[in-house]
């Protein structure tokens, strides 16, 4: 659990425990930011009171990077779900991810964290569509997404798919940027229909939704369309010349930024992100045709006419 979901944690469980001394739900957050606040100034952490199980559960799996040996880490998780035995996160460490089974205890595990979240009744309309907003609703995220990866890894798309576009069902805002994995899937299964769909309710000039679209509709042989999206491509990033006009495809620089751990928007870094998402047809085909007709298509500079004025 990161510093600031820690922090929300804290928050939530402080306007339970104490909110009807206030005011109001404002004055509430604005007391516990200052104790906070006060408390940090000291070198101190501030708890609301005695910490729940579920806290001390979590304070319990942040020693896991300072363990120094296998027993250590498994003595860590025990403590921790004898703690909070629906703790996702220490559950999911628990699992070793080469085994041949992995993909199955992940999917074991997502239909646990649902009946976690159905027992909190986290599973009502009020939830639906706002859980990467609850706090309480993200480790199941995570664990979701992670089982979404382990199909589409495995090249089970449509189950991928089906796991992606819940995710969107339960958190609209799409904190995790599922949309552009599924955008790419979408390509890759030539679902136009979906993919037009997808771009409706998440309407982003983004390499990660516009290169798909072009590619899907190249599939469909309608060069039109795939030059449209293209010139709002080409509008939004301003480095598409930069990646695209190249003699060949630079592999070494798409391998670069899909390892690094952030990338800023409308750079280079998210044009060899995008085409990740895509890999499987971008590099398959022969004379790395979609390659090559994105170089062909790049807008051309437009002409000064400085110094074109005819002489008296």
């Amino acid at each position: 659990m990161g510093e600031m979901e820690k922090l929300m944690k804290q928050l939530n469980n402080f306007v339970m425990k104490h909110g009807e001394d206030y005011d109001s739900v404002e004055e509430a957050i604005e007391a516990f930011m200052k104790l906070s606040n006060e408390a940090g100034a000291k070198g101190a952490a501030f708890t609301a009171g005695e910490l729940t199980a579920e806290e001390k559960a979590s304070e319990e799996l942040e020693k896991l990077e300072f363990a120094t040996s296998e027993r250590e880490h498994a003595a860590i998780l025990e403590r921790a779900l004898k703690l909070d035995p629906d703790n996702l996160e220490a559950r999911l460490y628990q699992l070793d991810p080469e085994s041949l089974e992995f993909i199955h205890e992940i999917k074991k595990l997502v239909a646990f964290g649902k009946t976690v979240l159905q027992k909190h009744g986290l599973d009502d309309e009020e939830s639906i569509g706002k859980y990467w907003g609850i706090v309480e609703t993200r480790a199941y995220m995570r664990v979701k997404a992670l089982y979404a990866e382990e199909l589409q890894r495995r090249r089970m798309l449509t189950a991928a798919v089906r796991e992606y576009e819940d995710m969107l069902r339960l958190s609209v805002g799409d904190n995790m940027g599922a949309r552009y994995i599924l955008m790419g899937i979408y390509c890759q299964l030539e679902q136009l229909e979906k993919a037009k769909e997808l771009y409706e309710r998440y309407p982003e000039t983004s390499a990660q939704m516009l290169l798909p679209l072009i590619l899907l509709s190249l599939k469909y042989d309608d060069e039109l369309s795939a030059k449209r999206y293209y010139k709002d491509l080409q509008k939004e990033n301003k480095n598409c010349k930069k990646v695209f006009g190249r003699m060949e495809f630079d592999v070494e620089s798409m391998f670069d930024a899909t390892d690094a751990a952030d990338y800023l928007a409308d750079s280079e870094e998210e044009l060899y992100i995008a085409i990740s998402n895509v890999m499987a047809d971008f590099a398959v085909v022969p004379d790395m045709y979609y390659y090559e007709w994105l170089k062909k298509n790049l807008i051309k500079p437009t002409a000064s006419r400085k110094g074109t004025q005819k002489k008296k």
